[in-house]
């Protein structure tokens, strides 16, 4: 859907998918990459600190999740933030 330029239905998938599965992290981190993709760079960050967090205390599987995306977005790793919405 997000390569269709389909990004809000994209983005309502992602958040159900969050919902029903929130012990995967894939779909939590879909959403970031939507946010990111439709500019709305306020929420993009704080759903990157949601993922952060939750892989810090071992929810689920997101222990598993790498690093690289959500750090990206915070601009943690010496890239630059992203600016806020």
């Amino acid at each position: 859907m997000q390569r269709e330029q389909r990004e809000d239905e994209a983005l309502d998938a992602v958040r159900r998918l969050t919902q029903q599965f929130p012990r995967n992290p894939d779909f939590a981190l879909d959403e970031v990459s939507v946010l990111v993709a439709q500019r709305r760079f306020t929420e993009a960050r704080d759903a990157a600190e949601a993922v952060l967090e939750r892989r810090e205390v071992g929810f689920g599987n997101y222990g598993s999740a790498l690093p690289g995306l959500p750090e990206a977005v915070l601009g943690e790793g010496g890239g630059r933030p992203l600016p806020r919405s």
